[in-house]
This record gives C-alpha cells, sequence and structure tokens, in this order.
C-alpha cells in the first residue's frame, strides 16, 4: 500500500512525492495486465469540478478528493491509456484506467530527446548528411515537430534539419538543411525521409550569424546601472500558492499543458472579496506555417495540445528575466519515467512601477494632484524549440486586468524550395535561408465570475460598438454617435471579430448585482488593446 499525500488547498499541484507516488501504483496495474514498455506521458492533477471548489470555498470542511490524471503509454499492447489515481485517504489507489484508441497524446520532452538521437543515428539520415558535406553528427540539430496532415499512421514525429557551422554554440537557424526525415516512436526508427530538392541538394547556407555571447564582441557601453530598490520588502503576500496583493486575492497553479493557471481571482471591497475570474488561463495555440510547397503544408504547431507550454517552462533568473523583490514558484512535473521532475523558479511574482495612475490639474489655482501605478506581475516564459514565449499577467490598483504575451527566439527557417531563387512564402534572412511565414494565434479561456459567489452561473456577454447616428431630427448637425450593445446569447452569435474601427469591446454581465451609484448591472469590459482606433463619427452635415 502507498501512503497519499497531504495538502492544503485542492488546487495545489501535485509535489513531486505524489508524482512519485502515481507513477508506482500505475506501474504496478500495468505490471498486473501483462504491459511492457511503460512510458508516463503525464501525471497531474485531476482538479475538481467547479461545484466541488465552491462548495469548498464556502465551507472548508468539504474537501473535495484527491485525484491525479494520468497518461500512461504501453506500446503495442496498448499505446494510451487514461487513468486516474485517487490519492485521498490512507492508501493511493487506481480508480479508472480506460485505454483510448485512434488517439497519440502530446509529446513529451523525453519524447522530442528520444526523436533527435533516433534520427541521427539513422544511417539513411546519416548518409543524406553526408551528401551536403556533414560527418560531425555532434554539430546536427533536428527540430522535432508533431506531424499534422499525417501521411500514414504511427506516433510520427517530423524532423526540420540543421547544422551547427564549426561550434555546438553556434546558430543552427542561419543553416537549414533541405531534408526532413519522419520517425515513428513507437517503432523507433526513421519511417521516411522526404527531399524536396530530390537528388540535387542545393548548398548549405554557412555565413555564420549569431547571437551567442561568446560570439559577440561589440557590447554596448553607454547604458547606466538600474537599480530597482525595495528596502522594505514588496507589498505582497505570499502563502503557499495564494497572493494578496493591494486588494487583489489571487491563487496559482501550473501544468504541464498550460503552464501558468490563475484560480479564484477576486478584489476586496469593504472587507469583502468581489469575485471577478473563477479560473483563467491560455489553453492552445496554433502556428500555421504558409508554406504550400512539399513538405512545409505539413508545418504547423499546436504548441499546447503538440507539447504544451508548462513543460517547455525557463528556469527564471533575477536580473533580466524578472526585476525587483521577486518571488518565485517552483513547478513539478514528470518525466517518462514516472519520476517527478522540478522546473526552479518556473513563475516570477514582482511589483513594478506603471507610470502615471491618474492626474488632475486645477488650472484655476494652478494644484496638481498626480499618483503613480503600480501594477503586480506573474510570469513565466516557455520555450517551444526556436520560440520563446512570455506570458505575463497584469494586476492593477484600479481594477484592471491584463495579459500580455511577447515573442521572441529564433525564427524556425527553411532551405529555399526546389527552383526558388527567392521565397515565395516567406522573407530572405540571408542568402539561401527562407523564413517562411506563419501566424500566431492564441486561446484564452476565462471562466468569468463577477461579482457572483456561485461561480457565474447568471452571468451574459454582450458586445459594444460605435456608431454614428444618421442625420436628421435627433442629430441635425451630425455630430451625434452612440454605443450600441449586443447581447451574445448563444455560441453561433458570439462569433465575433475585434473590429477597430468601431470600437468594439465586450462587456461581461452580472444582472443580478447592481451598481450603487447607477443602479445599472455590474460588468466587466473585455478589450484588445489594439482595438481602440476609431474613425471620426460625423455625418456629412457635419
Amino acid at each position: 500500500m502507498t501512503k497519499a499525500i497531504s495538502y492544503t488547498h485542492p488546487l495545489d499541484p501535485l509535489d513531486a512525492q505524489e508524482v512519485k507516488t502515481c507513477s508506482r501504483v500505475c506501474a504496478s496495474r500495468a505490471a498486473d495486465a501483462g504491459y511492457r514498455n511503460v512510458r508516463f506521458n503525464l501525471i497531474s492533477l485531476k482538479e475538481p469540478r467547479k461545484a466541488e471548489l465552491l462548495a469548498y470555498e464556502a465551507d472548508k470542511s468539504a474537501v473535495p478528493a484527491r485525484t491525479a490524471y494520468c497518461i500512461v503509454q504501453a506500446f503495442p499492447k496498448s499505446p494510451v491509456n487514461e487513468v486516474e489515481v485517487e490519492l485521498s485517504g490512507d492508501s493511493a489507489k487506481v480508480t479508472s484506467w480506460k485505454q483510448v484508441k485512434g488517439v497519440e497524446p502530446p509529446l513529451s520532452p523525453d519524447d522530442c530527446s528520444l526523436g533527435e538521437k533516433i534520427a541521427k543515428a539513422d544511417s539513411q539520415v546519416q548518409e543524406q548528411l553526408k551528401l551536403r558535406g556533414v560527418t560531425n553528427l555532434d554539430l546536427v540539430a533536428c527540430d522535432t515537430w508533431s506531424v499534422h496532415m499525417v501521411p500514414f499512421e504511427g506516433r510520427l514525429m517530423q524532423m526540420w534539419m540543421y547544422y551547427h557551422n564549426g561550434s555546438p554554440d553556434d546558430n543552427q537557424y542561419a543553416h537549414p538543411l533541405d531534408f526532413v526525415p519522419i520517425l515513428d516512436l513507437h517503432l523507433g526508427k526513421v519511417v521516411r525521409i522526404d527531399q524536396p530538392h530530390h537528388d540535387k541538394p542545393p548548398k548549405m547556407p554557412s555565413e555564420n550569424y549569431n547571437y551567442h555571447r561568446s560570439f559577440i564582441t561589440d557590447w554596448r557601453t553607454d547604458l547606466k546601472p538600474w537599480n530597482v530598490d525595495q528596502p522594505e520588502g514588496p507589498s505582497f503576500k505570499v502563502e503557499g500558492n495564494s497572493i494578496v496583493w493591494q486588494k487583489w486575492h489571487i491563487r496559482t497553479s501550473f501544468n504541464s499543458r498550460e503552464g501558468l493557471v490563475l484560480h479564484n481571482v477576486g478584489y476586496e471591497d469593504e472587507g469583502r472579496v468581489r469575485p471577478i475570474i473563477h479560473r483563467a488561463s491560455l489553453v492552445e495555440m496554433a502556428v500555421p506555417y504558409g508554406d504550400p510547397n512539399a513538405p512545409f503544408q505539413r508545418k504547423c504547431a499546436f504548441d499546447m495540445g503538440d507539447i504544451g507550454l508548462g513543460c517547455c517552462a525557463n528556469s527564471l533568473a533575477l536580473g533580466c528575466d524578472c526585476l525587483g523583490h521577486i518571488h518565485y514558484f517552483d513547478a513539478v512535473l514528470n518525466d517518462s519515467k514516472g519520476d517527478a521532475v522540478m522546473i526552479p523558479q518556473a513563475v516570477c511574482l514582482h511589483e513594478e512601477d506603471a507610470g502615471i495612475l491618474w492626474k488632475h490639474m486645477d488650472y484655476r489655482t494652478g494644484h496638481a494632484e498626480v499618483r503613480r501605478s503600480r501594477r503586480l506581475v506573474l510570469s513565466f516564459i516557455s520555450t517551444v524549440v526556436n520560440y520563446e514565449y512570455a506570458f505575463y499577467w497584469y494586476f492593477y490598483q484600479d481594477g484592471t486586468i491584463k495579459h500580455e504575451i511577447k515573442l521572441t527566439g529564433m525564427l524556425s527557417t527553411n532551405a529555399l524550395s526546389f527552383g526558388e531563387t527567392a521565397p515565395e512564402y516567406g522573407t530572405l534572412v540571408v542568402e539561401g535561408v527562407n523564413a517562411q511565414n506563419h501566424q500566431h494565434m492564441f486561446c484564452a479561456r476565462l471562466d468569468m465570475a463577477v461579482d457572483d459567489d456561485e461561480g457565474g452561473k447568471g452571468l451574459y456577454v454582450s458586445e459594444m460598438h460605435v456608431e454614428a447616428m444618421p442625420d436628421g431630427k435627433e442629430n441635425p448637425y451630425g455630430n451625434g454617435f452612440v454605443g450600441v450593445e449586443t447581447p451574445l446569447t448563444n455560441e453561433g452569435s458570439a462569433c465575433r471579430v475585434a473590429d477597430a474601427s468601431k470600437g468594439t469591446y465586450w462587456k461581461i454581465n452580472n444582472p443580478d448585482s447592481r451598481h450603487a451609484s447607477t443602479g445599472n448591472s455590474l460588468s466587466f469590459h473585455l478589450s484588445d488593446r489594439f482595438c481602440c482606433w476609431s474613425p471620426l463619427r460625423v455625418t456629412q452635415a457635419a
């Protein structure tokens, strides 16, 4: 019997001992079933249902069961299994084991490392490298991607191939190779190699373009020191995964797919914490590439579903990743053996100056009142192969919440397609190197609970936009314009576009809660910060 683990809140992520407990009981169950080659794709908390969490917040004695969700692989007998492990009580036990057919789980970091090892060891791949003058496998980089538009079945992975020119620290994206191996992780071998240039591979680009500090000789010297000093410490308080700052109350968690998750976000008003968000996270992102030339029609990444932002998270460092008085949250995930993997300092919490909060000067007396704005920042950064994605949640003293995503890192480059002298579906960044057209599309899930202790069940969403009034009796001078509100009553009508020309934004309304002064129903506004331009709203009469 394996003793279950204690925890302080139902939303606390699994700790290292809980991860190991889950893998132990799953491995025992797999052995009893005669499964071999067991790999652990995922071991994570199965969050309690919303009703259970609301009941717990109302009565701390109503503690939900502690359950883990695991994805266990056992090829060939049972390739994908969804498993639930109950961790409450005196011992951990498997409560559900379901074999799932016709699907593949995300690629794990161990899968990516294994895939690169398989590709480099393959004789066909080595032969293709030799044809291009590459013999040192230590200088070969195989970027591992999931395969979309799959050409055949299997646990497939495709490799975009690159070369470190002379040093492992050289920027390989300046030296793309023109062939693409596809391997099957279940079979442990390369099953196909796409050669878009057939038997006439182009010359590999050889000019170096490096960012590594060991290659940089010309550094800026005209920046003076910038020190952030908080002699009395930060204004926030942290207890476990709970944060309190400037009337904000926030709970965090972290998982392999989404990375940072926010829970129970509320704002304190006259002693009561008024709910705003029950749960918020990024749930998917798509990066489709726009080159129809084979094999690039398959180049599309769903970075959360294919791999996961959490398992790609960086360990953040003081000075550049974060600045000021920092509180870090570690993340505990798992590897393919079922052992716990800790990412130290995966999430950064700090305060920073945010300019002027408000100001007014009485022009008659010359007297001015002004206040500085400070914001609380929760952030993490994920490296998904070539790209870095930096995610920031900002909380302001005026009740505003912002989410910002910064894209940095390196472009996923390719050799020019067969017959091209300049890329038709990309940008030539250096001779022979194509940075293909692509998009980044992010999908966030916001489970709002605006001023509703029951989790937001009575909320509705409406859209606001600006319209010019027509000329007429009510608008004799042609300068009238109004805000138009449209309730979005179903999912079909709620498929909207943020139209900057109309100043579009959305309201999450609570009809059961009224503003103390106006009597209007309370709402929280959702807007795109780039959707703030609007043309002059006048008619011909003006």
